[in-house]
């Protein structure tokens, strides 16, 4: 009765006053350090971290990604190294959720508006607009350029210290992170949703401050200093430079080595394409028509993992048929959310293929009824909308904390919103997954 009176109560909680005044607090770190008032950002962020209610607010966050992290069942990771292994636990977990509240608007304020991964407010197509914008433009003025970088995604080899030294926070902050660095919460890809779920909140956020400005190199060490030679952007750790036919892709290159060398990281990949009419990027390819028109749609290599991950999961007859159905269904709505704007009458024939070879392997392999088969086809591959290019921002002022929670509550709810659509529902029932000392509030 007592853990029922607990749990009630903990429900009970005015969580919108509580995100309110997080929301409000988080706007004044940002707009202090839009002004370079460093002294009144160290000053709010010690003001957030000794907050009751930011405490509330992580243990709900933690408790969220840790029914999460159950239901996507997402196997645990072994922390480095010499074969010592350390699993966080939620204690571990609030900590860090506390740090990036109040971090994540500090810098936040000065991102480069070219970095579109792992951030509130942001996403690929983001970049997909962008890009079918640029190379709108550049297309009509003459032959392009395009270079494709990946940087390696393990960041557990980087220089602590530069990055210690980027970060924007009180003192003490810093030294309990280079101990958290230390324990391995870089190891492995740090702009991976799967593992931002099972190892904590920060590896993304640390990833994209030790990568800012990479995607706006200066372009004076490039030729024609008096015009913009090239346009990059950066999702996560994959970069994009689209540059003018006559622009040094040699200088460029050296820049990024350099920018990349200083943070001991290096390039896992890297894709340079002349006189660029088409390419992939983010699991699309964008292709430029003649008349200057672009298009674009899933690539090869994305097209084939999903067809063969809807072909694996059907044919597992490890599970019962209707379990297997329903993932199918999962997998394929989040296929077919990503690529929302896309020119999907490319793929058309593709998909015909894989909506009758489903069909089939139902009638052949299982007593499912024919009327049965037509609606778990249509629930897995049909009613979908597409738009070419369509993708609207809502939040046009810029930041997320630029101080209207319209803009933060309208982020919340997509990303519920997707989480739903992924077959992930974190309602605030999942706070009984948290042991609830008081002690600890």
């Amino acid at each position: 009765m007592e853990k029922n009176g607990q749990l009630s109560s903990w429900q009970e909680l005015p969580w919108e006053n509580f995100k309110h005044s997080l929301f409000h607090l988080q706007c004044k770190i940002y707009k202090a350090m839009r002004k370079n008032d460093i002294q009144s950002v160290i000053k709010l962020q010690k003001l957030l971290l000794n907050s009751s209610i930011a405490r509330y607010i992580a243990k709900e966050e933690v408790a969220k990604r840790n029914l999460s992290y159950k239901l996507s069942k997402i196997n645990e990771e072994q922390f480095f190294s010499n074969n010592n292994t350390r699993k966080f636990n939620d204690e571990d977990l609030i900590t860090q959720y506390l740090w990036k509240m109040l971090l994540e608007p500090a810098h936040e304020a000065i991102f480069s508006e070219h970095s579109f991964g792992f951030r509130l407010g942001k996403n690929p197509w983001d970049i997909q607009t962008q890009l079918g914008s640029v190379l709108k433009n550049l297309s009509v003025q003459g032959k392009i350029k395009i270079i494709i970088i990946e940087i390696r995604p393990d960041f557990d080899t980087i220089n602590y210290n530069f990055l210690i030294g980027k970060l924007i926070c009180p003192r003490e902050v810093k030294f309990k992170i280079l101990k958290a660095l230390q324990s391995g919460i870089l190891k492995n890809n740090v702009f991976s949703e799967s593992n931002i779920v099972a190892r904590g909140m920060l590896p993304s956020l640390f990833g994209n401050i030790v990568l800012d400005g990479i995607e706006k190199l200066p372009n004076a060490f490039l030729e024609g200093k008096n015009e913009k030679m090239y346009f990059g952007f950066r999702y996560g750790n994959q970069l994009i430079y689209i540059l003018k036919n006559d622009a040094s892709k040699t200088k460029l290159l050296q820049l990024i080595t350099h920018f990349l060398k200083i943070r001991n990281l290096k390039i896992s990949k890297k894709t340079i394409v002349d006189d660029a009419t088409e390419f992939d990027f983010l699991g699309w390819h964008f292709f430029i028509q003649p008349t200057g028109k672009i298009s674009t749609y899933p690539n090869k290599e994305n097209w084939q993992k999903y067809k063969t991950k809807i072909k694996s999961i059907l044919k597992n007859s490890k599970y019962k048929i209707n379990t297997r159905i329903n993932r199918v269904k999962i997998i394929s709505r989040e296929w077919h959310y990503y690529h929302q704007f896309c020119d999907m009458s490319k793929v058309k024939g593709q998909l015909y293929e894989l909506k009758r070879w489903y069909s089939n392997y139902l009638r052949l392999n299982t007593k499912i009824s024919k009327i049965d088969r037509i609606l778990s086809l249509r629930k897995s591959f049909n009613n979908y909308k597409y738009k070419t290019f369509g993708y609207t921002k809502a939040n046009r002022g810029g930041s997320t904390f630029n101080g209207k929670w319209e803009d933060w509550d309208s982020e919340i709810t997509n990303r519920q919103r997707q989480k739903e659509l992924y077959g992930l529902n974190l309602s605030s029932h999942s706070i009984a997954k948290i042991k609830l000392n008081k002690a600890n509030i």
